[in-house]
């Protein structure tokens, strides 16, 4: 959603694309339609494949959408067409991470993985998987670049319904995975830490293998 709390086309479409690219999933829309109507305000339904209380009101258990932005990544097991198969494919490639301000927390094109800069562009995944490939022995210093690498391999006319706004290359959010073993006795713990300047700070964490 965008800073008032509606449907953001850029990013619905991006999401789509992301479910079209990890399976032969049965409405990929509907479930980016239902996943607006999870986070927005209002009780009115988003296109044909929304979802408001009303239609989580008659399951068993009921609950309720959350009127906000996600607070973790697995609260999408909740949202109408998430099931199971498709949560174990999205879980590599999707994150929550906070709003500063009116900007998203841009994708970094240094580390994201094909799928992701796949799913934002719009170009085709071997392409974007190309542009993995050869980033780690020269990352992107700007989006400039990133945006000069693409259009070797795009027309003009794909190139410019990209929205580069959304790019960066570096990161602010991380996540720390750690694991402590004592005997037959195991714990594993997740934090996620934003950086902001010479500071870092914990955001959330989490017991388990999700947050």
């Amino acid at each position: 959603i965008d800073k008032d709390g509606r449907g953001d086309p850029q990013a619905m479409l991006a999401f789509q694309r992301l479910l079209d690219t990890l399976g032969d999933f049965e409405s990929p829309g509907a479930i980016a339609e239902a996943l607006v109507d999870w986070m927005d305000r209002d009780q009115d339904v988003t296109g044909l494949g929304g979802r408001e209380d009303r239609d989580y009101a008659i399951l068993d258990p009921a609950y309720r959408t959350s009127g906000g932005a996600l607070t973790s990544p697995t609260v999408l097991l909740l949202v109408a067409g998430v099931t199971v198969e498709v949560w174990s494919r999205l879980r590599l490639f999707v994150t929550t991470l906070p709003r500063r301000g009116e900007q998203a927390s841009l994708v970094n094109v240094n580390t994201a993985p094909a799928e992701v800069l796949s799913a934002w562009t719009g170009v085709d995944l071997a392409v974007a998987g190309e542009i993995v490939s050869e980033r780690g022995d020269d990352p992107f210093d700007a989006v400039g670049e990133f945006k000069s690498r693409l259009a070797g391999s795009v027309s003009g006319d794909e190139l410019e319904q990209i929205d580069f706004t959304g790019f960066g290359v570096v990161s602010t959010y991380f996540l720390v995975e750690s694991e402590a073993r004592f005997g037959n006795v195991g714990l594993s713990m997740r934090h996620l830490i934003e950086r902001d300047g010479e500071s870092t700070k914990v955001l959330a964490r989490s017991m388990g293998g999700d947050w």
